[in-house]
């Protein structure tokens, strides 16, 4: 199989969706945003632009057709709408989804039975079931990456919040765990659409490197100043504790329990945030980044 060119982008606004559509127009695939009809989302003026009724089977198949793959990354209340771009893709003759995923190691059964991943696990199982009729020539990749860079620094995580000198540490914060910067998100994507045989019908890790959440702070600290910090420390296995009796006592409250699982998945002892030896990068092309350019990587984003 060839480079899959052709993509539709599905959730090409977002934060991680914003890095993934420039990464495929650097690489000079021909990308399609689909956007909802309803959608406010502005796009440059070259990029094309699709806005459909999701809700409306035959005109998002139509909507698929040509296309060699989908890309999606819809946001976390809408991961189950997925499962009818799945039908629609499947239909309309797209080789290859990539769902939307790009965070902790969901092959660990121990991170995979949190719920805070259920229901991405629950996308993967369905593309793998699609995956095995042959004949439709569809197939599937998960890609994971673990914690984004720019999440942690006041962003979507917000462990670390400059402007008002706070952060939590987990665990001592001295056990290294993989760090993603959200352009090398969009540069896996656009490598498994380009090595579509070496990435058929498998999760991929990719990261940018391991660091630590002391080491972490410590760029944010120099970058802003050391004086002034409250750090709050704390223990994943209490954290567990809470977010198990949240979840259980109302489950329809997702931020009551999410958090906590995201981050227990992320830097809890024996959950694989560090994917060390786990990556496909040198298999992808893909470069890694050391402690210097995390330190400029951290600086940047400080000072914007």
């Amino acid at each position: 199989m060839s480079s899959l060119q052709r993509v539709a982008h599905v959730g090409a606004s977002g934060f991680i969706g914003t890095a993934v559509l420039h990464a495929l127009l650097d690489n000079n695939l021909d990308v399609t945003v689909l956007a909802r009809k309803d959608s406010e989302s502005k796009f440059p003026g070259h990029v094309k632009v699709v806005r459909i009724d999701f809700s409306d089977r035959s005109s998002l198949v139509e909507s698929l057709r040509g296309y060699d793959a989908v890309v999606s990354k819809v946001g976390v209340r809408a991961i189950n709408s997925q499962y009818e771009m799945i039908d629609a893709a499947v239909e309309a003759g797209v080789k290859r989804f990539i769902p939307s995923e790009y965070g902790c190691d969901i092959t660990i059964s121990k991170t995979a039975n949190l719920p805070a991943y259920k229901e991405r696990l629950d996308i993967k199982n369905y593309l793998q079931s699609k995956a095995e009729t042959p004949e439709t020539g569809f197939s599937y990749t998960t890609i994971s990456t673990s914690i984004l860079v720019e999440a942690v620094v006041g962003g979507p995580l917000p462990d670390i919040q400059p402007r008002a000198r706070t952060a939590t540490i987990y665990d001592g914060g001295d056990v290294p765990v993989s760090m993603t910067p959200a352009s090398l998100v969009g540069e896996a994507v656009a490598a498994v659409l380009q090595h579509p045989e070496q990435t058929r019908n498998r999760s991929v890790l990719i990261h940018g490197g391991a660091f630590t959440q002391n080491q972490f702070l410590s760029i944010v600290q120099r970058c802003v100043g050391a004086d002034g910090w409250q750090v709050n420390r704390q223990d994943t296995s209490e954290m567990e504790e809470r977010s198990w009796k949240a979840y259980e006592k109302t489950p329809k409250d997702v931020l009551s329990w999410l958090p906590g699982f995201v981050r227990l998945g992320l830097f809890g002892k024996g959950y694989g945030g560090d994917f060390t030896g786990r990556t496909a990068n040198e298999e992808l092309g893909l470069k890694t980044i050391s402690l210097r350019d995390l330190d400029a990587l951290i600086e940047r984003l400080v000072s914007s």
